[in-house]
């Protein structure tokens, strides 16, 4: 880290004193955690990294077109990761150890996303993120619609790290039918997000421009290396057992799964199972054949998928031109196209 940096050196003071201090109570939080410590684990294997690379980085010089986005980045990213880190540490103290894994899922995400998923490609991604039109400084989810609210073209998008949720990205997008949504990166970096997107053809035009970069030389092979099955459900689907582990981003679930995320993405191609920006790409395919309000598509959807897979659930809502009775009668029988 270069001398001088106050930025990069409250951030790093930080990471660091939370991490000596989760360290400090390891053997204390294991205990309240029983058989999921692999948590604990986790979330300092994360902070360990991001101290390591927040050590790595050499800024711009002040010539250099990059210096003021990334002295503004640098300025969001030390604010949300302090506010974080104070939750952070007030969250070791809980002793509910249902609600301390969910705590610590949240910020092994959060510690995940600030490194892009890729250590060694960390200035590489930063900077192409920051220098692209389709990132909104200091945006807000009302900023991101009065962005978009002059783009009439369908695949318009901006991007911006999330307000509301502190340490993740949101995607604001123009719909096919006109309307502006906004998806949170939960289970993906946002170059994995921006580049499926784009295949999908929900993210083509940032600022209603014909200049889209869809980081696909960035987002490399995901390899899933297999690990000891354990008790631990599947996050994503919440019935398999999780004994998958996704390289570089180190998240685990289960091989039906990790099959299912890495389908190659074809026109008809469902959006997997899972919540806010794959939700929208279902709604957006029913909506395509069949004339439903999009608030009847969501809600027949959302009810649908109490019981069935969401891929399933849109092939039968489609079958059923958006009846949901029909669609459930389809289901049931197994008719499914």
């Amino acid at each position: 880290m270069v001398l001088g940096d106050s930025d990069l050196k409250q951030i790093n003071g930080r990471v660091s004193k939370i991490y000596k201090k989760v360290v400090g109570k390891r053997e204390l939080l294991k205990k309240n955690l029983d058989s999921s410590g692999k948590y604990l684990d986790e979330a300092l294997d994360k902070l360990c990294m991001l101290k390591n690379t927040l050590d790595e980085i050499r800024p711009f010089s002040k010539s250099e077109d990059t210096y003021k986005p990334y002295k503004q980045y640098v300025k969001v990213m030390r604010n949300s990761l302090s506010s974080m880190l104070e939750e952070f540490d007030s969250g070791m103290k809980l002793k509910t150890t249902g609600f301390l894994k969910e705590f610590l899922l949240k910020y092994t995400h959060f510690f995940h996303h600030l490194l892009f998923g890729d250590k060694e490609n960390l200035i590489k991604v930063f900077s192409r993120l920051v220098s692209d039109p389709g990132y909104l400084k200091h945006g807000t989810f009302t900023s991101s619609f009065d962005t978009l609210t002059s783009c009439k073209k369908p695949g318009s998008y901006i991007f911006r790290i999330s307000t509301r949720r502190l340490g993740f990205w949101s995607i604001a997008y123009v719909s096919s039918s006109l309307e502006i949504l906004q998806a949170l990166c939960y289970d993906w970096s946002i170059i994995f997000s921006l580049n499926y997107g784009h295949q999908q053809g929900l993210y083509l035009y940032p600022r209603g421009k014909n200049c889209a970069d869809d980081f696909s030389d960035l987002c490399g092979k995901i390899v899933p290396s297999s690990q000891t099955s354990s008790e631990e459900k599947c996050l994503r689907c919440g019935a398999n057992s999780s004994n998958t582990r996704m390289e570089p981003c180190g998240h685990s679930c289960c091989r039906a799964c990790y099959k299912e995320i890495l389908e190659p993405p074809l026109p008809s191609n469902e959006p997997h199972r899972g919540r806010n920006q794959e939700f929208n790409n279902a709604v957006e395919r029913v909506l395509t054949h069949c004339s439903s309000e999009r608030v009847t598509v969501e809600a027949n959807l959302r009810i649908l998928n109490l019981d069935y897979n969401l891929s399933d659930s849109v092939k039968a809502l489609i079958q059923s031109h958006g009846d949901r009775e029909a669609a459930i009668e389809f289901l049931k029988q197994g008719l499914i196209a």
